[in-house]
């Protein structure tokens, strides 16, 4: 018996049409799961954790993945995660050194600081930027005022992460 694998790409380009590609059977595996993804990176969290000397909590990991799922999107899960998980103790050993328990608030920070995207809770001046934004956009923008305020409440939505997290934020 021959078990092999293969990117799509690469089974399409190299095997599908030769010989040995009708000879193989092709199995699609879909992706994990979050939950098992969780799971998955549950059992490597423990080699961090020896390698580093840090602790990761539930919801560390539990954040880790779903977060990676929802912000990271040219990989699949679960190596986006596993691939960030390295990361993020670097990241924690040069900016907490004194800690040892990784939280989920460490890794939305880690996050926002890797992908430059405000992860966090809204901050007051966040907010107060947000409520003004159709005063500053009719600033710049003339004779628009049903883009301006079409605009101003998609952004508002996306902010506050009140929609479809796989469709556009807007649609104009």
């Amino acid at each position: 018996k021959i078990v092999a694998t293969s990117t799509p790409l690469a089974y399409r380009q190299y095997l599908e049409s030769t010989g040995l590609g009708s000879i193989l059977s092709r199995l699609d595996l879909p992706e994990p799961s979050v939950d098992q993804s969780i799971q998955i990176v549950e059992s490597r969290v423990i080699l961090m954790e020896s390698k580093y000397g840090l602790y990761f909590s539930y919801n560390a990991i539990e954040e880790l993945v779903s977060l990676t799922e929802q912000y990271i999107h040219n990989k699949r899960l679960p190596k986006k995660a596993l691939e960030l998980l390295d990361e993020l103790c670097l990241f924690m050993r040069q900016t907490k050194p004194l800690t040892r328990l990784i939280g989920g608030t460490d890794v939305k920070e880690f996050l926002a600081n890797k992908l430059s995207l405000p992860i966090t809770a809204v901050s007051v001046d966040e907010s107060q930027l947000l409520l003004d934004m159709e005063k500053r956009l009719h600033e710049r923008v003339i004779a628009q005022d049903e883009a301006v305020v079409a605009v101003s409440n998609a952004l508002r939505r996306a902010r506050a992460a009140i929609r479809d997290q796989r469709r556009p934020i807007a649609n104009f």
